[in-house]
């Protein structure tokens, strides 16, 4: 059994995954955008394109020693081919995109891409950033469809090339790959001086780990492109391993930059459903690693079906895996996004710190207090019909309140106490909640009717019974 390259399929199946979601989240958040994309958006769209496509054709690559109808050399090539997009995307993403000079000549800050902050004018550093941010997005795309060319001229038509084109065309690839090497090079070279500590304003610790990490980040690729000049120099050989780990590259820089730039989000996107499906995927590959040998070395005729069908039962069942992504699931939520109740949990808190109020003050009061319990955020609710006094608040999100008669009112929240922000779980959960209180408020303002007619019932039959009896003293 090969295990490295069991290996390369569950880290190239789970990159897949990983850049296919980051392309869909990039065409929804394009969708919902009123105004024209940005040139930083459309670079994170190809990144994640290119290195979707780039973890497809290096499974392939790895599906075609056991598969003789993928062509391999075809599939080496396009992956090295590919390759050469990379740098410019690279020097895109990890810094800002060349600026105007100001017409004040001020030293105003600009924030990049990354987070980080530079200068407004540009100065040498700006200038040899935007020419070879230019150079490089010309180069690459030129060589990459050099390679290609040169693979369907004379790699994949069946036959020995010309004897006088052979050598040349060697010399050309490894040259080529020498000269990916420096361009990996120069790119995160300028990328690491775009992340040094500006000058004109301090930075704050939060800031500074981000700048450290992502400096350690481009040392680490800058490190690869070292592999790749040595390995197309005949100076290092790449073992399977290796080379998977240097194939996958972009998943570790993937992780670390969401981590270093919105850590929040790494851990609700990455971490929850990405592990609960490298764990699954974990999970049956070594199932199957164990039972397919088992099971291929007897004959079950005509029972075959039957037998495979009992032999996938206990996958189908999965009895430990909902177990698994519970546990994982709710670490995630309690140790980082600052959930710590379930829905049915903070549902079933936000009902019994309301049960006891009997009027509408109470209830909003109440409900107030249990939002705020749950979310560890201020919270405020604002109801059209009532006049209570209230002053400025300072909102992060505001959920509309809806009852049977139309809208009610507006639950606000402020910032939360650690600084998390509210994902998408938060808002499913805070509409339940005013869902809950709307049908509360409702009810209670009800009763309050049905108790104001009885009590103004009571207070005519007491006047009635008291003008007969001035009329029989009368």
């Amino acid at each position: 059994m090969d295990l490295v390259g069991l290996f390369s399929l569950l880290l190239y199946t789970f990159g897949i995954f990983t850049f296919a979601a980051l392309l869909v989240l990039w065409l929804r958040g394009t969708a919902r955008r009123s105004k024209g994309v940005g040139r930083v958006r459309l670079v994170e769209g190809a990144l994640s394109f290119v290195t979707l496509v780039w973890f497809v054709i290096n499974l392939l690559f790895t599906l075609s020693s056991v598969s003789p109808s993928l062509n391999r050399n075809f599939l080496q090539l396009a992956i090295f081919a590919l390759a050469f997009l990379f740098p410019p995307l690279i020097l895109h993403t990890f810094s800002a995109p060349p600026e105007q000079p100001s017409s004040g000549g001020s030293d105003a800050q600009e924030a990049g891409s990354d987070g980080a902050a530079r200068p407004r004018n540009p100065g040498s550093r700006q200038r040899g950033r935007a020419i070879t941010l230019r150079v490089l997005s010309v180069v690459g795309p030129i060589m990459s469809l050099a390679i290609m060319v040169a693979t369907f001229r004379w790699v994949l038509p069946p036959g020995a090339p010309p004897p006088g084109v052979l050598e040349p065309l060697n010399l050309f690839f490894d040259a080529s790959g020498v000269f990916l090497g420096v361009l990996l090079a120069v790119g995160l070279g300028y990328s690491f001086r775009g992340f040094a500590r500006s000058t004109l304003r301090s930075e704050n610790a939060d800031e500074r780990t981000r700048r450290l990490g992502m400096r350690g980040l481009i040392v680490l690729m800058f490190g690869l492109s070292a592999f790749v000049i040595l390995g197309n120099l005949g100076m290092l050989r790449f073992g399977g391993l290796l080379q998977t780990v240097m194939y996958s590259m972009p998943l570790l820089v993937c992780f670390g930059s969401v981590y270093l730039t919105d850590r929040y989000t790494f851990f609700d996107l990455f971490i929850k459903r990405g592990l609960c499906l490298l764990l699954t995927i974990l999970v049956l590959t070594t199932y199957f690693a164990v039972m397919l040998p088992m099971l291929d070395g007897v004959d079950f005729a005509w029972t075959e079906p039957w037998v495979y069908a009992l032999a996938l039962l206990p996958v189908a069942v999965a009895v430990a895996l909902p177990w698994v992504y519970r546990r994982v699931w709710s670490w995630v939520d309690s140790a980082w996004l600052d959930r710590r109740f379930t829905t049915v949990e903070a549902v079933k808190r936000f009902l019994s710190s309301m049960q006891r109020a009997t009027s509408e003050d109470q209830l909003i009061d109440r409900a107030e207090q249990g939002v705020s319990t749950i979310f560890r955020a201020p919270t405020r609710i604002d109801v059209t019909s009532n006049d209570r006094a209230s002053g400025p608040f300072d909102s992060t999100l505001d959920v509309p309140i809806h009852g049977g008669s139309g809208a009610i009112g507006v639950m606000r929240l402020g910032r939360r106490a650690g600084g998390t922000p509210f994902f998408s779980e938060d808002l499913s959960l805070l509409g339940s909640l005013a869902d809950v209180f709307a049908y509360l408020f409702e009810n209670t303002r009800l009763q309050e009717r049905e108790q104001a007619q009885e009590r103004r019932a009571k207070e005519l039959s007491l006047q009635a019974s008291r003008s007969d009896l001035k009329a029989l003293r009368a």
